[in-house]
């Protein structure tokens, strides 16, 4: 998404991968201030270590937009999806097909979005007047899925469906679930979030929330264009429905 919008006004984009590292997101984001990049949109590790390189990169001048996530003391304009909308939804699907005790399986608690994807969950149990809740911090990866329903089922071997912080997590936990000889969705339901193009071929179909990552991207890279054209470096927030 960032990159169609860029050729379309002939700008090249430079990927760089933090491979879940803050300190190499902080080396990362040096070498493209020393390139003397035009502007930098940003999926942060949310390492508050982080935040003075973040206020440093926008007093150059260059703009910084921020993807799904959200910092009080950075001044960058940020673009995420509605975790809260997203989480909501899935757990509204489990419970109205009549699961009673519905877990989270979620990504890391310091991130913004985890923390709203928590209250989406809980604003779906309380409609359905569910008391049962269960959230097991994991991560983001099929590696972390997998650990995480593991710890699940040894907490809270009575849960009858998980929904999961994305599709990645879902996947590892599909993965886990049938290591343990556990029926999806026969025994277990699962629900993930993103809809991501592998969650169509596992072994098990996945249900999930989905979310526009084409539109998510353009918008980032629309809003990055618009502060180098203007000259000002705006801080605007810009939430996408899933």
């Amino acid at each position: 998404g960032v990159e169609e919008v860029l050729d379309e006004h002939l700008y090249n984009l430079i990927l760089c991968h933090s491979h879940g590292d803050p300190t190499r997101e902080r080396r990362l984001l040096e070498v493209l201030l020393s390139r003397r990049v035009d502007a930098i949109v940003l999926a942060p590790m949310s390492d508050p270590a982080s935040h003075p390189l973040y206020r440093r990169i926008l007093e150059t001048g260059v703009p910084l937009v921020i993807l799904n996530d959200r910092f009080d003391d950075v001044p960058a304009s940020y673009v995420w999806a509605s975790d809260d909308d997203a989480l909501r939804l899935a757990t509204d699907h489990l419970c109205r097909i009549g699961h009673e005790r519905v877990a989270f399986l979620s990504g890391w608690s310091h991130n913004a979005g985890t923390a709203a994807s928590i209250l989406g969950y809980r604003t779906a149990l309380a409609a359905h007047g569910r008391s049962w809740s269960k959230v097991i911090e994991a991560g983001w990866t099929e590696e972390a899925g997998h650990r995480g329903v593991g710890r699940l089922l040894d907490e809270a071997p009575d849960t009858q469906a998980v929904v999961c912080g994305n599709d990645y997590l879902a996947i590892g936990a599909l993965e886990a679930l049938r290591e343990r000889g556990v029926a999806v969705p026969e025994q277990l339901a699962l629900v993930g979030k993103d809809d991501v193009g592998c969650a169509h071929h596992v072994r098990v179909p996945l249900t999930t929330v989905a979310v526009d990552k084409r539109a998510l991207g353009r918008t980032c890279a629309r809003l990055c264009l618009d502060a180098l054209a203007s000259g000002t470096l705006p801080t605007e927030r810009v939430v996408l429905t899933p």
